[in-house]
């Protein structure tokens, strides 16, 4: 689930772009949540799968995603996992 790293951005980089352009005209047009607002947040990987929690943003990445840096709930561990995937994961409570 480890995603490699192609290019990197600061955190106030980060911020000022949008997430309105590319990545809202793949998934339809209800806006998407910011990936800063998501963190503290908990998800589960499919509907069994690990609980994490959403620890921080990462980079930038060409195709209009980002990294989301997640912490499995479980064992601690840290990990990178993409931004539009996680939007595909159900919230847990």
């Amino acid at each position: 689930m480890v995603v490699p790293s192609s290019a990197g951005h600061d955190v106030a980089s980060r911020a000022s772009i949008g997430y309105d352009g590319g990545m809202e005209g793949r998934l339809g047009s209800s806006p998407l949540p910011q990936p800063q607002n998501l963190i503290g947040t908990w998800r589960r990987f499919g509907v069994t799968g690990p609980v994490y929690e959403i620890v921080d943003v990462g980079q930038m990445l060409s195709d209009d995603d980002c990294l989301m840096r997640v912490r499995l709930v479980e064992t601690g561990e840290e990990l990178d996992y993409r931004f539009t995937d996680i939007l595909d994961d159900p919230r847990e409570h």
